[in-house]
């Protein structure tokens, strides 16, 4: 299972989509938080064939998202397109108060990522706008817009009033995980998840065997010592989240 999170902005300051002033002026005209199917839910997922693409995309919108200068107000929705070319869509650089709305947001991500659209997109011509790029696979299937666990970092989420990126996909860790000598060993999917994690950040060469053996172990004490934690072989919450988990226990 996967812990999905998603980037978009919402409404101004005042809980409204027009008449805020320039910026976010709460924290949370722009927000990121878990993945949400309320209403009618989502119609669409559009995602760029392009991994690099998919990846910028969503650095994007976090960009977008972290930066005070940049707030909600569909009155005001261009302005970040006006600030936006001047710094070259480096979205951190944006230094004047400018506005935003949900699709307009999403088109920077794209053209941040370097696919050409109209910075006037709205959810009235999102999905025709983005399916003519001929650089997005669209996918309405139930399992994609009812459900977060077929989605990637990237992927932009589209129904008629509003539009998403999704920013983050994290495994799910939910017990602790321990090697104790004379006793069973420790066996799941998620034990292979944290092999394949200690691979890559360790540079080591854990066979993918989904077994929390004494080698895998001591290859998660190697990462605890790097990372300050305490060296007790055990993934408890720290270590899960640390290695880039989501703990839900």
């Amino acid at each position: 299972m996967n812990h999905v999170t998603i980037g978009h902005f919402v409404s101004d300051e005042n809980g409204r989509s027009k008449g805020g002033k320039p910026g976010d002026q709460t924290g949370r005209e722009g927000r990121l938080q878990a993945w949400y199917n309320s209403g009618k839910g989502w119609q669409d997922v559009f995602r760029a064939k392009d991994s690099k693409i998919r990846k910028k995309i969503a650095e994007n919108m976090i960009e977008l998202v972290g930066n005070p200068h940049v707030g909600y107000n569909q009155d005001a929705r261009t302005t970040l397109d006006k600030e936006a070319k001047k710094v070259d869509y480096d979205f951190k650089k944006i230094t004047t108060d400018c506005d935003t709305d949900c699709s307009q947001a999403t088109a920077e991500c794209i053209i941040g990522a370097g696919i050409p659209i109209s910075p006037d997109m709205y959810t009235g011509n999102e999905k025709q706008l983005i399916e003519e790029t001929g650089q997005f696979i669209t996918y309405d299937e139930k399992n994609y817009i009812d459900s977060d666990q077929k989605l990637k970092v990237g992927d932009i989420l589209f129904k008629i009033g509003h539009s998403a990126v999704v920013v983050k996909v994290q495994y799910i860790i939910s017990r602790i995980i321990r090697y104790q000598k004379g006793k069973p060993i420790m066996t799941g999917e998620d034990i292979k998840k944290i092999q394949k994690r200690l691979n890559k950040l360790m540079n080591c060469n854990l066979e993918l065997d989904g077994k929390y053996g004494p080698k895998t172990a001591a290859e998660v004490v190697r990462f605890q010592v790097k990372k300050k934690l305490v060296p007790d072989g055990i993934v408890g919450r720290k270590t899960a989240e640390t290695l880039g988990f989501w703990w839900e226990n």
